[in-house]
């Protein structure tokens, strides 16, 4: 959300924008202070661009930390542009704050502490999933850089993972698992390119699916990384049913004994296909 609460856009996987910056250094100090919005209209002023999603990361006690701003160009190029505060929201300067950086929804984290947490690649997911109810959590500035995120506030939790449908994505569930000392990673019901938990949902939304419904597709995939011995790709029984039928009508055979990796290149592959 945004430091009155409300969140107007998704993130999405800015990480894999060629328009995304690099995240800017934290402030020394020396940085301009100013109240959220004069500083997003100073800002939006700069780029000539309006913008169009904020994010606000808040600590444990819900006191707003760090922000992520968007700002969309007249051709849709996007910009990212990190944001600090360090008096609880009242004036904020460019850049990350000092040290290692929240956990998204950190105080939803704080606030449940027996409830599992589901890791996803971007805001964009886990506000799809908080939406439906599920404790979901990212980490800021892209797929690359989990290891500016301090995850000790989820070690010891229950935890799954859920990929991007993509190379980066992939890498980005590998570092996190190692954060996580091996929570699993569960592979996602997606054919796209890139396409996540947020793209599933959405899919599901334009099915008429029911929220409760919803809810229990997912559930199903949280429960399925929950029980697994072997902290890696599961195919679980949502994502074998659902590659199996598009490996079938790609005329691709497969054996009795398939078991998804949630990627239909990569099925395909192991099909031989």
């Amino acid at each position: 959300g945004d430091a009155s609460g409300s969140i107007k856009d998704s993130l999405g996987r800015y990480s894999h924008q060629t328009a995304s910056p690099s995240p800017r250094p934290h402030g020394n100090g020396t940085a301009e202070s100013l109240p959220l919005p004069v500083l997003i209209a100073k800002l939006s002023a700069r780029l000539s661009s309006p913008c169009s999603g904020q994010w606000v990361y808040r600590l444990e006690n819900g006191n707003p930390a760090m922000a992520v701003l968007r700002f969309t160009g007249s051709k849709q190029e996007k910009t990212y542009r990190p944001l600090h505060t360090l008096d609880g929201g009242l004036t904020w300067q460019q850049g990350d704050p000092p040290g290692k950086l929240p956990l998204y929804n950190l105080d939803a984290i704080a606030a449940r502490p027996g409830c599992p947490v589901i890791v996803v690649e971007g805001e964009k997911c886990a506000d799809a999933l908080q939406a439906i109810g599920f404790l979901a959590t990212t980490s800021a500035h892209g797929a690359t850089a989990s290891s500016s995120t301090d995850w000790k506030p989820v070690l010891g939790r229950k935890c799954v993972i859920f990929p991007d449908n993509d190379k980066a994505g992939a890498g980005y569930a590998r570092a996190v698992q190692q954060h996580l000392d091996g929570a699993a990673i569960v592979a996602l019901p997606v054919d796209g390119d890139g396409e996540d938990i947020a793209d599933l949902i959405e899919k599901w939304h334009g099915e008429l699916l029911l929220d409760s419904e919803q809810k229990a597709l997912v559930q199903e995939l949280v429960d399925s990384g929950l029980k697994q011995d072997k902290p890696w790709l599961c195919g679980v029984e949502l994502s074998r049913c659902l590659a199996k039928a598009a490996l079938d009508r790609a005329g691709t055979f497969v054996p009795a004994t398939f078991v998804s990796t949630g990627y239909l290149g990569l099925d395909r592959a192991l099909c031989g296909g």
